[in-house]
């Protein structure tokens, strides 16, 4: 399953009843190899590793990516009430297929992002060119471990 897929799935999940809301994850999960099933619940449940990165981080390191003030970045997710949902308002630039697999993405963000001179730095910016605009939305709420609608399980 590509991270394209699940994004697609989450975007479903919104707005609905929590009831349709089962249906749709467990169709989903139904439809999923063993090795996938688990890295998608793995992400919705957000129980990957700490990778040390906050919001303001966050803000710092996409402001950084995009070539933008960080207060640009603030004020979208300040509107839209969440920093996923601002980044897809932000971004208007059309973007190639992501293909990431569930797998690489936990294997991403369980990278150590406690400082920008990081290899971790390097590759989300790598990885990041390639997204595809319905994916950023679910990439940075996950990336922060600050869900909205999907996955109410916040770790420290």
């Amino acid at each position: 399953m590509s991270m394209t897929i699940m994004s697609r799935m989450c975007e479903s999940i919104e707005n609905v009843t929590p009831t349709r809301k089962k249906e749709i994850i467990s169709a989903t999960l139904s439809s999923l190899s063993t090795e996938d099933r688990i890295a998608m619940v793995k992400l919705l449940a957000m129980e990957y590793d700490r990778n040390n990165i906050g919001e303001k981080k966050a803000i710092k390191w996409l402001a950084n990516i995009y070539n933008v003030f960080e207060d640009e970045i603030e004020e979208e997710a300040e509107k839209w009430l969440d920093l996923g949902e601002g980044m897809l308002q932000f971004l208007t630039m059309t973007k190639n297929i992501w293909t990431m697999s569930l797998q690489q993405m936990i294997a991403l963000l369980e990278l150590d992002c406690s400082s920008m001179k990081s290899d971790a730095y390097s590759e989300i910016k790598s990885k990041h060119n390639k997204y595809v605009q319905l994916a950023d939305k679910v990439v940075h709420t996950i990336l922060v471990k600050n869900p909205k609608e999907w996955g109410q399980h916040q770790h420290s």
